[in-house]
């Protein structure tokens, strides 16, 4: 059995604070879209630099390989 003591209650009051703490870093929707948009422009980047295609548009780029265009 535990007696409460100072030690018990500062422990509390430290996990409340932690909490409000990470509360408040909770990034904004447009943060959040401004952080995916960034980093999927820089896929689409290194995507077109690798396979030299663009694949926003779908078409061929000059480089590395040859692409043709394949009807199903």
């Amino acid at each position: 059995m535990v007696t409460p003591g100072s030690s018990t209650r500062s422990m509390r009051r430290a996990t409340k604070e932690y909490t409000r703490d990470q509360d408040s870093v909770i990034p904004t929707t447009s943060e959040l879209e401004e952080f995916f948009a960034y980093a999927e422009q820089q896929q689409q980047r290194l995507f077109m630099e690798k396979y030299n295609f663009d694949i926003v548009n779908e078409i061929p780029l000059s480089g590395r390989y040859e692409w043709v265009q394949v009807n199903p």
